[in-house]
């Protein structure tokens, strides 16, 4: 399991601030249907909640890290 996540963070790194926003809303949107899913008691495997909020905040450190190096750290 440690391999995939390293794998996917080192992904994550390799790509550009307008990939990586892209992939956010993405994945923000099926954490969304994932949500819905769940609330009418239609997602079987509820853990995919979890891992997909996990994977949004992956995603947006990465993001933070990049704006940060792209922009100057401003504000700390």
């Amino acid at each position: 399991m440690a391999t995939k996540k390293k794998s996917f963070v080192k992904e994550l790194m390799g790509m550009s601030i307008t990939e990586l926003q892209d992939l956010l809303q993405k994945a923000q949107k099926e954490f969304f249907f994932l949500k819905m899913k769940n609330k009418v008691r239609a997602l079987q495997q509820t853990h995919l909640l979890a891992t997909k909020k996990k994977e949004i905040a992956r995603i947006q450190t990465i993001l933070t890290t990049k704006n940060k190096e792209a922009h100057g750290n401003i504000g700390g």
